[in-house]
């Protein structure tokens, strides 16, 4: 195992400015580009819902003068669509069959928009691990 990182099963990344997030089956090992250090992993002793990640989708709001509004991570997991704010540092709630999603396990994920500008969706491919059905959730990121 890689010093730092929560398991060396690595499922995705993904970059925002100076953080490297990394997607493991211990949690989200996050490394410091600028200062070439591990900073503490997001375990579920943070909230989310499970260690097993599989997969990091970031979304970022600004204001009209350009200052940052928003900065939600997106984790899927085991156990759900886990939700992380970067800008306060805590977890929000994790949403599952309750919230629409088909499945509980949530793999891959990709946002996408139809028109550039408007608020993307954010779509969740699920295995039909257990008694739920494989398939892809949409979920609308305004008001989520």
């Amino acid at each position: 195992m890689i010093s730092g990182l929560p398991s060396n099963i690595v499922n995705d990344f993904l970059i925002d400015g100076s953080i490297a997030y990394i997607a493991t089956e211990g949690g989200i090992g996050r490394w410091n580009l600028s200062s070439e250090e591990w900073e503490d992993s997001l375990t579920s002793l943070d909230g989310l819902p499970t260690n097993n990640i599989y997969s990091l989708n970031l979304w970022q709001e600004y204001t009209s003068v350009g200052t940052l509004s928003e900065s939600t991570l997106y984790i899927g997991t085991s156990g759900g669509l886990a939700r992380f704010d970067l800008l306060s540092g805590s977890a929000l709630s994790t949403m599952t069959l309750a919230h629409g999603l088909i499945g509980t396990k949530s793999g891959a994920a990709e946002l996408w928009s139809a028109n550039s500008g408007s608020s993307p969706n954010l779509f969740v491919a699920h295995d039909g691990t257990g008694s739920t059905r494989p398939g892809v959730s949409e979920i609308n990121l305004v008001g989520n």
